[in-house]
C-alpha cells in the first residue's frame, strides 16, 4: 500500500515538474527530484503537493468508506439470506409438524375405525353364537317334545294293547266260562 502511494506521489510530482517546463531527462536521471528548482514555482509546487496529499487522503477515505459500505452491504445481504434461511427452516419445521399431526390424526382415525369394526364384528359374532345357542336349545326342546310325545304315544299304545289284551282275556274267560 505504501509503495503504491509512493509511486503515485512520485508520478504526480514528475507530472507537475514536467508541466513546469523542466526537462524530463533530469527527472529521469534522479528519481529523488529535479536537479534544480525554479524559485518562482516553488510555492506553487508546495501547494500542488499539499493538494495532491489532500486528494490522496480523500481518495483513501473514500476507498475506506466504499469498502465499509460494501462490507455493510455484504453483511446486510448475509443477514437477509440468514433470515430467509431461518424462515425457510421454520416453515419446513411447521410443515413437518403439520404432517406429523395429520399422520397422527390419520392413525388415530384408522385405529378408531378398526376398533369400531372389531366391536361390530364381536357383537355380530356374539349375536350369531346366541342365535346358534337358541336354535340348538329350540332343537333340543323340539326333540325332547317329540321324545316325550313318542313315549306318551308308545305308553298309550302299550296301555291300549294291554287294555285290549285284558279285554280279550276277559272275553275269552267269559266265553270259556260260558
Amino acid at each position: 500500500m505504501f509503495a503504491v502511494r509512493s509511486a503515485i506521489a512520485l508520478s504526480l510530482i514528475a507530472a507537475a515538474l514536467g508541466a513546469s517546463g523542466l526537462r524530463s531527462s533530469a527527472v529521469a536521471q534522479n528519481r529523488s527530484g529535479p536537479l534544480f528548482y525554479d524559485q518562482r514555482r516553488l510555492p506553487d509546487m508546495e501547494v500542488e503537493r499539499r493538494n495532491q496529499e489532500v486528494l490522496t487522503e480523500q481518495r483513501r477515505i473514500a476507498d475506506e468508506r466504499r469498502l465499509e459500505a460494501e462490507a455493510l452491504a455484504r453483511k446486510k445481504t448475509d443477514e437477509a439470506r440468514m433470515a430467509e434461511e431461518n424462515q425457510r427452516r421454520a416453515d419446513d419445521e411447521k410443515k413437518k409438524a403439520e404432517e406429523r399431526l395429520a399422520a397422527d390424526t390419520e392413525v388415530k382415525k384408522k385405529a378408531a375405525e378398526a376398533r369400531l369394526i372389531a366391536e361390530a364384528e364381536a357383537k355380530k359374532q356374539a349375536e350369531e353364537e346366541k342365535r346358534i345357542t337358541a336354535e340348538a336349545e329350540f332343537k333340543k326342546r323340539t326333540e325332547d317334545e317329540k321324545r316325550v310325545a313318542a313315549e306318551a304315544d308308545a305308553k298309550r299304545k302299550a296301555d291300549e294293547a294291554r287294555l285290549f289284551a285284558e279285554a280279550e282275556a276277559k272275553k275269552k274267560a267269559e266265553d270259556a266260562r260260558l
